[in-house]
């Protein structure tokens, strides 16, 4: 018999999303828990068959935000800059959308692979909150799968989805177009900040976002790639 394809996915989302829910209804009892290299944050992986693949899933740390500043978020971007990671699944709460949805646009921003798992999608409707997931799929370019994650059916339907989006070419988010004044200094900051993405192996836009929502993220790489000080154009 031939041996299954390895495929690693990493599952991303805001604490208390339902990421766990989803990570233990897909790996049942086969998983381990370690911690990142360096860190002591906790590191849980599993596996699980879908179609030919066996899917090695990666659970990366709860965190509202990718700035690389706290341990957790130190430990997700490392691993997802480290392109180990084939496609992301970002697990969104759909009663606190908007509020989940920052870190799905910073996960976009990475240029990764992504689905979006939309939970509790079951309360969402109890409370009356009706949401547009085509709508949400068109901006970020990725399909978006309802979900429950404590429901059997549920797992086993988003399951099924996921061997659909397999079966064809890798979802790349598109790339967010954010507001004048922000391109504006996105692009007086990509060749300045260009030694730092090359040390992270990574692109320039991408080290310019994270510099815009954080001037402290990746301080040390900064340092390292001699970049110290940016002067950015005074707004009007």
């Amino acid at each position: 018999m031939a041996a299954r394809k390895l495929l690693t996915i990493a599952i991303a989302g805001n604490p208390n999303c339902g990421k766990t829910a989803l990570f233990n209804a897909l790996t049942g009892a086969r998983q381990h828990v370690g911690n990142w290299p360096g860190v002591t944050v906790e590191k849980k992986e599993g596996y699980f068959e879908l179609g030919d693949r066996q899917i090695r899933l990666v659970d990366l740390p709860g965190t509202y935000a990718l700035f690389a500043n706290a341990e957790d978020e130190r430990a997700a971007v490392d691993y997802l800059l480290s392109r180990e990671a084939s496609l992301i699944i970002n697990i969104v709460d759909a009663t606190n959308l908007e509020r989940n949805l920052f870190l799905t646009s910073q996960l976009a921003d990475m240029k990764i692979p992504m689905v979006i798992a939309v939970n509790m999608m079951d309360i969402a409707e109890n409370r009356g909150i009706q949401l547009d997931l085509d709508e949400l799929s068109d901006f970020y370019g990725v399909p978006c799968i309802p979900l429950s994650a404590v429901s059997e059916k549920s797992v086993t339907n988003f399951i099924s989805q996921m061997g659909h989006v397999l079966a064809s070419p890798m979802p790349l988010p598109k790339q967010i177009a954010y507001a004048d004044k922000v391109e504006e200094a996105v692009k007086v900051l990509e060749p300045k900040v260009a030694p730092v993405a090359k040390l992270l192996a990574t692109d320039a836009r991408w080290v310019s976002l994270m510099y815009l929502g954080n001037e402290k993220s990746y301080a040390d790489k900064f340092a390292e790639a001699g970049v110290m000080r940016i002067s950015l154009p005074k707004r009007a």
